[in-house]
């Protein structure tokens, strides 16, 4: 039963710590200003903007108005 609950707990410590190893992983805020970044309070990580990932966006007055027309609103 120890070996049971030692293996358990390194299991859940390993996960832990690999959760937080996660190189080459980014955060995008869609819609912040372009070339900028920010430390999330929240997870630690650093949100930057989505400008340099896409090619086109609408405003948001266009968006919601398309959304409402899918949506049948």
């Amino acid at each position: 039963m120890d070996m049971v609950l030692f293996f358990l707990l390194w299991s859940v410590w390993w996960t832990a710590i690999l959760s937080h190893c996660q190189l080459g992983f980014i955060n995008i805020d869609c819609g912040y200003a372009a070339n900028t970044s920010y430390i999330n309070n929240l997870t630690g990580m650093e949100d930057v903007s989505d400008a340099e990932y896409i090619d086109t966006s609408l405003p948001v007055r266009n968006l919601n108005a398309s959304l409402d027309r899918s949506h049948g609103q």
